[in-house]
């Protein structure tokens, strides 16, 4: 997978401690077939607290990724999500990240998001999205 270029600067993001925590397995990420084969691992494991959902990479002490450098595919986009909607896949960004609500109408968010859509039209992005497609979520139009 061609790399991406980060949104949210990892200072800001090691003080949410919103990511790799879940509410419900619907948002554990999903492996495409070659971080399947990469990581030698299905799925994704979590363990739960409280209520919530940890990924199985997530150190929590420190917030920090297990596997950051060769993190997973939506990992790497988010807050930014590839979902499925109507047969088509279609480029969203979570509203509950922090940095998306402060950052949503402006330059820096329109700018990022058009590098998103760049990139996923380049050959390799648009391969690796369709040897994918199933992992993406299907969420209705709100």
């Amino acid at each position: 997978m061609k790399k991406i270029k980060k949104f949210i600067d990892s200072k800001i993001c090691l003080v949410c401690k919103g990511c790799c925590r879940f509410k419900t397995r619907a948002w554990v990420p999903n492996l495409l077939p070659s971080e399947r084969e990469s990581l030698r691992i299905d799925k994704i494991n979590v363990t739960r607290k409280g209520g919530i959902f940890f990924c199985q990479f997530l150190e929590q002490v420190t917030n920090h990724c297990r596997i950051y450098g060769q993190h997973l595919f939506e990992c790497r986009l988010y807050p930014f999500l590839v979902v499925r909607h109507k047969g088509n896949l279609v480029l969203a960004a979570h509203l509950a990240c922090p940095y998306v609500r402060e950052t949503l109408h402006s330059k820096r968010f329109d700018n990022y998001a058009q590098y998103l859509i760049k990139k996923f039209n380049s050959p390799a992005f648009t391969n690796t999205i369709k040897k994918g497609y199933m992992i993406f979520s299907s969420y209705p139009a709100s």
